[in-house]
């Protein structure tokens, strides 16, 4: 496992599906502004239909 705490746009993991890195399904990471003042949290949902299935 690497871990990164920033990503710039050039790390070589970037074309990686959200399983293949271990993101569990609806993730939830943190995003902080440079300053670290201002956060947000991003609740990735690109793979909720594999696992949230409704009928």
């Amino acid at each position: 496992m690497r871990m990164t705490h920033r990503i710039d746009g050039s790390e070589d993991f970037l074309d990686r599906t959200l399983a293949e890195m271990d993101v569990p399904p609806l993730g939830i990471i943190r995003a902080r502004s440079a300053s670290k003042k201002e956060s947000i949290y991003l609740e990735l949902t690109g793979d909720k239909e594999t696992f949230l299935k409704f009928d």
